[in-house]
């Protein structure tokens, strides 16, 4: 996935942070992970769980089919 700049329309970089999660950092809500943007998108949270967890354990592989809340 690409996020990008609402206003100008640049690709954002994701950052890779100590956890192994690649982040964005994003005004309104700070540095959030790849896989949390992803996951609140695409993946439904009907129990509006609070976290997302990548299904195969691989965290670099944010692919919506991957995520799931817990």
């Amino acid at each position: 996935y690409k996020i990008r700049n609402k206003g100008t329309g640049k690709v954002l970089t994701p950052v890779l942070n100590n956890l192994g999660h690649l982040n964005l950092n994003l005004r309104n809500y700070g540095s959030i992970s790849m896989g949390r943007l992803v996951g609140m998108q695409w993946v439904p949270n009907p129990d509006k769980k609070a976290r997302v967890r990548h299904i195969d354990g691989d965290k670099l592989n944010n692919r919506k089919e991957n995520l799931e809340w817990f």
